[in-house]
């Protein structure tokens, strides 16, 4: 009947092509014998088909645990101890291995950042952690004590204690008139040694959107920001309150910002009726969806940190507080608070390289 004649005939076509399959498979398994394929010994079990196998790692040791990182590579040691090569190209990178502990109690501290370039890692619980990168410098911190920053050649072994100093920071703060004026000052500084304190919030940025010294940021010079200068040198400025044992803060107003919002009517809050939002204070506000406003808050954090501050303060890091506003997005909970989660997240990860400490005022309505 046809339909055998059909089978007869598949069945036919299905052998003639299974002829040259099975050859092959038998020329790759002989081809593989020979170490034509793989020039590793073989095993009596075959590797599974995946790919090539990636060179072995060093397993850490019992007494390191593997510290929390978004980059955990692990690479070959070339016999340095406390010191690994990275994983790629030509091992350019190095990974570092350490402890980090109270300088008084000697006890570990635990989740303490830890920076080499634009790499972050954290300790763990028992205060070791293990970092790759290049750089010259480990810079460390932790919540509660002194920044610390360590050449890469005092880390002799992978045992490494590196001491953190407890510092309980009480401040005064100054506005950007405040810490230009020599009276001012003055009477700050003096406030401060009599009550024994030792940190000065200072403003980079203030209520009003002025930065006080010249930086090189063209959107400032724009908008009139930088129509004020107060403080010429201001990096010797600050050394100069540093080598009196001060810690600096640098205070930047976010979203309130009157010289941005009005050159850049675009990037204001507006009004329900039309027009840009006033607040009480006649002042206007940028709008916190917009990822440009971030940028520029984000320039400013950054040279605030290369001047020397220890800490970066954002302040009016919100939306304002009036239900007759309306924004480039819809504005419900949801959204507000990834807006100012984003942009917090995206601040603290370019400052990353400068080890500094970042803080946020809260509003006092919640």
């Amino acid at each position: 009947p046809p339909s055998l004649d059909k089978e007869a005939g598949l069945k036919k076509i299905c052998t003639a092509l299974l002829i040259p399959v099975v050859v092959l498979l038998f020329a790759a398994l002989a081809s593989a014998q020979t170490g034509k394929v793989d020039e590793k010994p073989q095993t009596d079990q075959a590797p599974p088909a995946a790919a090539v196998k990636p060179p072995e790692q060093p397993s850490a040791p019992a007494d390191q645990p593997a510290s929390t990182s978004e980059t955990q590579k692990q690479s070959p040691s070339p016999g340095s101890p406390g010191v690994r090569y990275g994983t790629e190209g030509d091992w350019a990178e190095k990974a570092y291995t350490g402890k980090v502990v109270d300088a008084v109690t000697k006890e570990p501290i635990a989740n303490a950042p830890v920076t080499l370039g634009d790499h972050l890692v954290r300790t763990d619980q028992e205060g070791t952690f293990s970092i790759e990168g290049a750089g010259d410098v480990l810079r460390l911190r932790a919540a509660g004590y002194a920044r610390r920053d360590v050449p890469l050649s005092e880390l002799g072994s992978s045992n490494t204690e590196i001491a953190l100093e407890p510092l309980k920071v009480k401040a005064l703060y100054l506005t950007v008139y405040g810490a230009a004026s020599k009276k001012l000052r003055g009477a700050a500084l003096e406030a401060l040694e009599r009550n024994n304190m030792n940190a000065l919030v200072i403003d980079v940025k203030g209520d009003r959107g002025f930065i006080p010294f010249k930086v090189d940021l063209p959107l400032a010079e724009e908008i009139g920001a930088q129509k004020t200068i107060l403080i010429k040198d201001y990096p010797a400025f600050l050394q100069k309150l540093k080598d009196q044992g001060l810690y600096l803060i640098a205070r930047i107003v976010v979203f309130k910002d009157d010289p941005l919002a009005t050159a850049k009517p675009q990037w204001a809050v507006k009004k329900k009726g039309g027009g840009i939002f006033l607040d009480r204070e006649k002042l206007r506000w940028t709008d916190a969806f917009i990822k440009e406003v971030w940028d520029y808050n984000i320039a400013i954090a950054k040279i605030a940190a290369e001047v020397g501050f220890d800490e970066i303060q954002f302040d009016y890091v919100r939306f304002p507080d009036s239900l007759k506003t309306t924004l480039s997005k819809p504005a419900n909970v949801e959204t507000r608070t990834q807006a100012i989660t984003g942009f917090l997240e995206a601040a603290y990860k370019a400052l990353i390289p400068y080890n500094v400490f970042v803080s946020a005022d809260i509003f006092g309505y919640v």
